[in-house]
């Protein structure tokens, strides 16, 4: 389910396709250019709002979190 809305999140709001993303979930996707830092921050409101969770500061310290696996691990994590 997160992982699915994440790439479905990604397919509406960034630059790759479906496939493509898929192909680059261990990619940083900011440096890749799939999104730019205004798009990290509507990825960090759609996942807050969809999934009722809130980031910490703490959780932006550690580079997982511009992956797509990343987000995804972290986001289960804070869904327990």
């Amino acid at each position: 389910m997160i992982r699915d809305f994440i790439i479905d999140w990604f397919v509406e709001h960034g630059t790759l396709s479906g496939e493509q993303i898929k192909e680059s979930m261990d990619e940083n996707y900011l440096e890749a250019g799939m999104i730019d830092s205004f798009g990290f921050l509507g990825l960090i409101g759609a996942c807050e709002e969809n999934f009722g969770i809130t980031f910490q500061d703490d959780d932006f310290a550690d580079d997982a979190i511009f992956t797509i696996n990343g987000m995804i691990r972290l986001m289960e994590e804070k869904g327990k």
